[in-house]
């Protein structure tokens, strides 16, 4: 059979034998036994760590951290105040124990500080007394012990002026906003007549809130006409005097200032005939200070009045000027 001119002769492929694959190396021991290393380092960080920070914790929770707490008699919206010769009452816990405390103002070593220490707990009691080396206004209070430890929360005190906030004045006066009387007895002279006297009266001071203080007067000051009648007087005649009185006047830390003002005035004699003031004059001014043990002491003075007309010939009238000193003892209104 003739072959086949367009036969393609066939295609032979070799035949390759696969090489068969190296098996893994096996692990290293080395390798094996690095996880328990680094997991027994990681483990003691953590328990250094914690040990490190039960420290702290305990360290904070063991060393003194002191605080106080402040209380006064006196209060300005609240906050407790004082003023010069009165006294504030501090109380404290968790200082170092049996430890000298030093009080600190405005985070300064206060003056006039008592000498405290603490008891065996860190407990602390003080009363501190206000001197006049503390000035007027807000101020923060704190405390350190020997060891240093320090208040991290000081407390507010207000320091206000004598009389104020309802503290003593200075010698112990009634505070500004007291009100009270007082009994007078007034010694002088009668200027240009060479003649002694010597008259009672009583002061009424009225309190009000501060920072105004009191206000003073008479019983006689309200504006209205008063009456009085005296027998006889030089020229042998009596006379009645219809009087309107008005006042003004001060008490603030322990001084006081008065004056009484003679609105009206009208002379009526018993013989006849009329005299009348013809404008406001000032009657008398009264000044003093409180000395202690209840009492005022102070000056007086009694400008002379002229100013009358008089509708009879010859008719004539005054008040003779005159000057002095009082003492007053007070009477709780």
């Amino acid at each position: 059979m003739p072959s086949d001119p367009y036969a393609q002769p066939p295609t032979y492929y070799p035949q390759v034998q696969p090489t068969p694959m190296a098996p893994p190396p096996p692990p290293r021991p080395q390798q094996r036994r690095r996880a328990p290393k680094v997991a027994l380092i990681i483990v003691s960080a953590v328990v250094l760590v914690g040990l490190i920070g039960a420290g702290v914790a305990a360290y904070f929770l063991t060393r003194p951290q002191p605080t106080i707490s402040l209380s006064s008699s006196y209060h300005v919206n609240g906050t407790p105040a004082g003023a010069t010769g009165t006294s504030l009452h501090i109380s404290g816990q968790k200082f170092s124990s049996s430890s000298a405390i030093t009080f600190l103002l405005d985070g300064s070593p206060m003056s006039g500080s008592p000498s405290v220490q603490s008891d065996g707990s860190g407990n602390i009691s003080a009363n501190l007394t206000i001197t006049g080396d503390w000035s007027v206004g807000h101020h923060t209070i704190t405390a350190r012990d020997a060891s240093n430890y320090v208040t991290q929360t000081g407390v507010a005190v207000v320091i206000v002026q004598q009389g104020e906030a309802s503290t003593p004045g200075p010698n112990g006066a009634p505070p500004d906003d007291a009100s009270f009387k007082i009994n007078a007895t007034i010694s002088g002279t009668l200027l240009g007549a060479n003649q002694t006297f010597s008259q009672n009266e009583v002061d009424i001071v009225t309190g009000h809130p501060d920072p105004n203080g009191g206000t003073v007067c008479q019983s006689e000051d309200d504006g209205q006409p008063h009456s009085y009648h005296q027998s006889t007087v030089n020229s042998g005649t009596g006379y009645r005097e219809t009087s309107t009185y008005s006042c003004s006047g001060t008490y603030k830390t322990g001084k006081l200032t008065y004056t009484e003002t003679l609105l009206n005035d009208t002379i009526a004699f018993d013989s006849g005939g009329t005299c009348t003031l013809t404008s406001p004059q000032v009657d008398e001014q009264l000044s003093g200070s409180y000395t202690g043990n209840n009492t005022f002491t102070g000056t007086v003075t009694y400008p002379k009045i002229t100013a009358y007309t008089c509708d009879s010939i010859g008719a004539y009238f005054y008040h003779y000027g005159a000057q002095g000193n009082w003492t007053g003892q007070v009477v709780n209104s």
